[in-house]
């Protein structure tokens, strides 16, 4: 099966086969593809640059695997009424999954961190976002510059050495690991190490010369970690510290 769209740069393909005598089994390959030579249209919402998307699904239901990557390559997004722009945006993110198999948490990054060898490659970047300010009729740069890891391997989704630009300041999500284990939320893991310095709240506010204060600087670090999200019985543990505000 295969749907285009030439008008819109699209392209989706869908091939491989379904079984369902004893039990329901697949073998699926599904390809998506945006490639706009110029900006294209979207109701409100303009949208330029390249998107290769494909996920290989196969196995019983109780076993199944997926393997696959999500590719981008300088997109952009945005919508002049609400002075929205992102971008440009450019990824290659690998995806594995394997369903039934449990895999631990790995040692903690912020262990090795000083160690270059272990960090993994940047694939993940965005220019910059832009959006409506909260005080004004204006468009304000709420991040710059953000690069880092993005993966899905081992049943581990993976945000690693994320960094950017924020109000003046700088965040950097150091990890973001999710266990996503047999997708039973009672085995879902998740571990978090956050910072961010100097961050310029005061930003959002009415322009510097009508603020009546003027110094509204923040700095914290966080470290979360938790296991079970089922509501009644989530077991979350960490510190979150606020050293300057």
């Amino acid at each position: 099966l295969e749907l285009s769209s030439k008008k819109q740069s699209v392209n989706v393909a869908v091939k491989g086969w379904v079984k369902t005598a004893q039990e329901v089994v697949v073998d699926v390959i599904t390809t998506v593809g945006v490639a706009t030579k110029k900006p294209a249209v979207y109701g409100d919402i303009v949208f330029g640059g390249m998107v290769d998307a494909e996920l290989h699904i196969k196995g019983a239901v109780e076993s199944i695997t997926a393997y696959g990557k999500l590719y981008t390559k300088d997109v952009t997004v945005s919508n002049n009424a609400n002075k929205l722009f992102i971008g440009p945006i450019t990824m290659d993110i690998p995806i594995a999954y394997s369903m039934g198999k449990r895999f631990k948490l790995p040692f903690e990054s912020a262990d090795v961190l000083n160690i270059q060898l272990l960090k993994p490659k940047i694939n993940f970047s965005v220019g910059k976002i832009v959006a409506m300010h909260p005080s004004r009729n204006s468009a304000f740069e709420y991040m710059k510059d953000l690069s880092g890891y993005v993966g899905c391997n081992r049943n581990m989704v993976e945000i690693k050495n994320m960094q950017a630009h924020v109000l003046g300041g700088t965040v950097t999500l150091k990890e973001l690991n999710v266990n996503l284990a047999d997708l039973n939320p009672e085995h879902i893991e998740f571990r978090v190490v956050f910072n961010a310095n100097d961050i310029d709240i005061g930003k959002l506010d009415k322009p510097e010369k009508l603020r009546i204060n003027k110094d509204s600087l923040l700095s914290l670090n966080a470290y979360l970690q938790g296991k079970n999200l089922v509501q009644q019985s989530v077991d979350i543990s960490g510190s979150i510290n606020i050293y300057k505000v």
